[in-house]
C-alpha cells in the first residue's frame, strides 16, 4: 500500500507519518521503484499509533509500549496525569480569557498592567496556565541533536531518543577523545584534535542561530509538503553545491589577481588567518541561508530518507529581505578579507587592517622566532618593537608576487634571504631547540626546510 492510499485510509497527512517513521515508532519497506510500500501490519500499527496520540500519550510512551519496555497501563497513568496537569493550564487559561472578555471596553482600550497582576496574583495562589515555550525547547532540542549529526556524522537523534541525552553526549566526547589521539600520533597536539568536531559545531551554531530566531517569529506561516524525486533533486543539490564553490574561489582568485597585478607588484602579502576564518564564515551563511529558504528538504534534511529537515516558514517578501541582508553580509566579508594583510617587501612590511595603515622598516623588528603552525607546518613570525606579530610563512594564507630569477623558490627563498638580514644586523631568534620543533613538525618538506634555516642561523 502507497503513502497515498495509507494518507486516505487513514485520514493523516504524510507529514504525520513521516514523522512517526523518523521518531522509530513505524517502519517501512521500500518497492522495487523506491517508494514506501506498507502492509497491513504497518497500517494496523499506524492505527495504533494514533489512536495512542489521540489519548494524549507522549512520543516516548508509544515508543515504550511499542517496544514492550513497559505496559500500556503504566503508560496511560503518566499519560492521565500529564493531561490532569494540562486541564489544570487549561482551566487557568480559560479562566483569565473569560475574565478578560466580560471586560466591556476590551474593545477599545486593553488594560496590559490590570491583566498582567491578576495573571500574576492567579499565579501566586496556584493557579496554572498554559506553557508558552515546551514546544520551542523540544524544537531546539531536536535542532541540536540534528546539528551533532551533521558534525559526527553519527545517528545522534536515535541515540538521544533511545539512551537518553547522557548518552550521546558521553558518545560526543568519546569521537572527541578518538580525534585527539589520533592527532597526538601524528605529531600534533591532543586537544587540537580534540577540540576540532566543537570548532565546527560552533561555526555551525553562528551560522544557523539567526535563522532559528527568524524563523521562530513567522513559526506560523505553513510549509508546503516537498515533492519526491530523488535522484533529479540529488542531481540538482549537486550541481547547486560544485557551483556555488566554484564561485567562491573564482571571486577569492580575482581579488587575488587584482591585488598581486596592481597592488603587491614585486612583493609578497600575507592575508591574516583570522580574516580567512571570518570570510569563510560570511560565504558559508549565505550558502546555508539559500538552502534554508529555497532547498525542498531544508537545512539536515535527508534526501534518501525524504526526511524534511529545518525548512523556513517566510513569506516570499521576507525571504527576499533576509537574502539581500546575506549577501551584504558576504560583501562585508569579502571587503575585511581584501582590506586586512601583512605586505613583506625588500625593506620592511606594510600592514593593513581595514582603514587602518602602517609601515615596518626592518629596524623595527625585534626578534623572531619559529614554531609549529595548527597543521604541522613551519610558521616563521617576526615581531616588531610595538608587539605586532607579522608571519611571512605557514599557516597564513599567502601569494608571492617576487621576481623568479631571485626567489625561483617563492616564499622559501624569501624567509632564507630574511634570516641572512636579521643575523648581520644581530636581530636575535627566540627559539633554538631545533629538535624538539622537527618531531612537532608533519611533513618530510618542512622538516628539510627548517634543516636549511637552521644552516643559515647557524
Amino acid at each position: 500500500m502507497k503513502i497515498n492510499e495509507v494518507e486516505e485510509l487513514l485520514q493523516i497527512s504524510k507529514a504525520n507519518i513521516r514523522f512517526y517513521e523518523k521518531e522509530g515508532l513505524l517502519s517501512s519497506k521500500r518497492a522495487e521503484n523506491g517508494y514506501r510500500d506498507y502492509s497491513q501490519e504497518d497500517v494496523d500499527r499506524l492505527k495504533k499509533i494514533v489512536l495512542l496520540r489521540k489519548t494524549g500519550m507522549a512520543i516516548p510512551d508509544i515508543r515504550g509500549v511499542l517496544s514492550g519496555e513497559f505496559s500500556m497501563e503504566d503508560a496511560l497513568d503518566r499519560t492521565v496525569k500529564s493531561l490532569e496537569e494540562q486541564m489544570e493550564q487549561l482551566n487557568g487559561s480559560m479562566k483569565l480569557a473569560k475574565t478578560i472578555m466580560s471586560d466591556e471596553t476590551v474593545n477599545e482600550s486593553f488594560n496590559i498592567d490590570l491583566y498582567w497582576k491578576l495573571m500574576s496574583d492567579e499565579i501566586a495562589n496556584g493557579l496554572k496556565f498554559k506553557e508558552i515555550v515546551s514546544d520551542y525547547v523540544e524544537f531546539q532540542k531536536k535542532s541540536l541533536i540534528t546539528m551533532w549529526e551533521s558534525v559526527f556524522f553519527v545517528p545522534m537523534s536515535e541515540i538521544a531518543t533511545k539512551k537518553g541525552w547522557i548518552t550521546a553526549i558521553l558518545i560526543v566526547f568519546g569521537l572527541c577523545i578518538i580525534r585527539g589521539v589520533g592527532t597526538l600520533v601524528r605529531h600534533g597536539s591532543f586537544f587540537e584534535g580534540f577540540g576540532y568536531p566543537f570548532i565546527i559545531f560552533t561555526i555551525i551554531t553562528i551560522i544557523t542561530l539567526p535563522l532559528y530566531i527568524i524563523d521562530y517569529r513567522y513559526r506560523d506561516v505553513p510549509l508546503p509538503e516537498p515533492k519526491v524525486s530523488i535522484v533529479k533533486d540529488l542531481l540538482k543539490g549537486l550541481f547547486l553545491v560544485f557551483a556555488f564553490v566554484f564561485v567562491m574561489f573564482a571571486v577569492i582568485g580575482v581579488c587575488d589577481w587584482v591585488m598581486s597585478e596592481f597592488i603587491f607588484q614585486e612583493q609578497y602579502y600575507v592575508v591574516s588567518i583570522l580574516i580567512w576564518p571570518l570570510y569563510f564564515l560570511s560565504y558559508a551563511y549565505i550558502f546555508f541561508t539559500i538552502v534554508w529558504m529555497y532547498g525542498k528538504y531544508g537545512l539536515f534534511g535527508n534526501i534518501w530518507k525524504e526526511e524534511v529537515g529545518f525548512r523556513c516558514h517566510l513569506p516570499n517578501k521576507v525571504k527576499k529581505k533576509v537574502l539581500v541582508w546575506s549577501v551584504l553580509v558576504y560583501f562585508m566579508g569579502l571587503l575585511c578579507y581584501c582590506t586586512c594583510y601583512d605586505c613583506f617587501t625588500f625593506d620592511g612590511v606594510k600592514r593593513r587592517v581595514l582603514l587602518y595603515h602602517k609601515e615596518y622598516t626592518w629596524e623595527d623588528v625585534d626578534y623572531y622566532y619559529l614554531s609549529k603552525g595548527t597543521d604541522g607546518v613551519l610558521d616563521y613570525t617576526v615581531v616588531m618593537k610595538d608587539g605586532v606579530q607579522c608571519d611571512c610563512l605557514g599557516g597564513d594564507i599567502g601569494s608571492s608576487c617576487l621576481p623568479e630569477n631571485k626567489y625561483p623558490n617563492d616564499t622559501e627563498d624569501y624567509c632564507i634571504e630574511l634570516t641572512q638580514k636579521f643575523k648581520a644586523m644581530g636581530v636575535p631568534l627566540r627559539y633554538t631547540d631545533f629538535n624538539k620543533l622537527n618531531d612537532k613538525l608533519s611533513y618530510d618538506y618542512w622538516r628539510d626546510y627548517l634543516k636549511k634555516l637552521q644552516e643559515v642561523i647557524e
